[in-house]
């Protein structure tokens, strides 16, 4: 009998060590408590969630909007602010960053403590419907299998800013939109931002990877036969090989984990050669941590304090149209 309970302790304790190491279990776990515990900061902006119809996709998507403190105030009814569109990664669900990046509690209390100038986040759901599991990789998905390709790529770099732009008081240029994201999310924000760079001039990278995905998830978005010209369009350290005109502004932060997935730390460093060779400028940082949401917060601060002087760039005045 005791053998028996002994047993089954074992196994409830691995069992229990296999759930710790799901980082969502994880990071359900700990956000709880620092809940119950009062250590989570309460956010003095505000949270809005909108069902956004995407033209590019033909529905409705649900889209997150952090407000900063004082956006609501007459004195800033003529203030437009910059914006950071972040993105999630795979199988991230599409409000990662607030359930577990925690995002705008971090933000918030920047601004509070006057470590950043005040900005609007744009957290969009991008899930796929193509790619297994909802892994749309961000792209305009390829297939040829007689199913119509889920659009992505048009979802993010052309209706949600629109949309953004037409309800949000913002700085509606390239200088004031920033884009950002974890892993999967992290690859979309590199690649559509150099796709994209009237729309996007700064991209922040976190865990990224820069050559399209073809094993995974994703794989059923390339259809039956890619060709190397669609995959390598798709590719940053592929398309990145020399100096581009419509990048002179552009601005690339990368960041990845001492201990991220294999290659990971590899693309990013790849990537940093061409962007040099390329005249980009960026930075490359790694910080201590693995793949996953304590090294994404960590991260996401570090690259916003990198981007700090491009985010009051885009917070000056400047003669644009009063938006509501």
């Amino acid at each position: 009998m005791r053998r028996t309970l002994g047993i089954v302790a074992v196994l409830l304790v691995m069992g229990a060590w296999g759930l710790w190491q799901v980082d969502m279990v994880r990071q359900t776990v700990q956000i709880a408590f620092l809940s119950l515990t009062g250590g989570l900061w309460k956010i003095r902006g505000r949270l809005r969630t909108f069902m956004v119809l995407s033209p590019a996709l033909g529905q409705k998507r649900q889209v997150i909007v952090y407000l900063p403190p004082g956006y609501d105030l007459g004195e800033n009814r003529r203030r437009h602010y910059p914006v950071l569109y972040l993105l999630h990664g795979f199988p991230d669900p599409g409000d990662g960053w607030v359930r577990f990046g925690l995002a705008p509690q971090l933000v918030d209390k920047a601004i509070v403590d006057k470590e950043l100038p005040p900005l609007v986040i744009v957290m969009p759901d991008a899930h796929g419907a193509i790619g297994q599991f909802g892994d749309g990789e961000y792209l305009n998905a390829l297939t040829g299998n007689g199913r119509p390709g889920t659009r992505i790529e048009d979802y993010i770099a052309r209706d949600i800013p629109r949309w953004v732009d037409d309800h949000f008081r913002t700085v509606a240029s390239a200088r004031g939109r920033f884009v950002g994201g974890e892993s999967t999310g992290a690859y979309a924000a590199v690649n559509i931002g150099l796709k994209y760079p009237t729309v996007f001039g700064t991209m922040v990278s976190l865990s990224g990877y820069f050559d399209a995905d073809l094993k995974h998830f994703g794989k059923t978005l390339w259809g039956p036969a890619p060709t190397t010209a669609q995959i390598d369009a798709e590719s940053p350290v592929e398309y990145v090989r020399g100096p581009r005109p419509e990048w002179r502004d552009s601005f690339v932060y990368l960041g990845s984990g001492f201990s991220d997935y294999p290659g990971i730390p590899a693309q990013n460093d790849r990537l940093e050669a061409r962007l040099t060779a390329a005249g980009v400028l960026h930075l490359h940082n790694r910080l201590p941590g693995h793949h996953s949401w304590d090294l994404w917060r960590l991260m996401l601060m570090d690259g916003l304090y990198a981007v700090k002087p491009r985010l009051e760039a885009a917070s000056e005045p400047a003669p644009l149209r009063a938006r509501p």
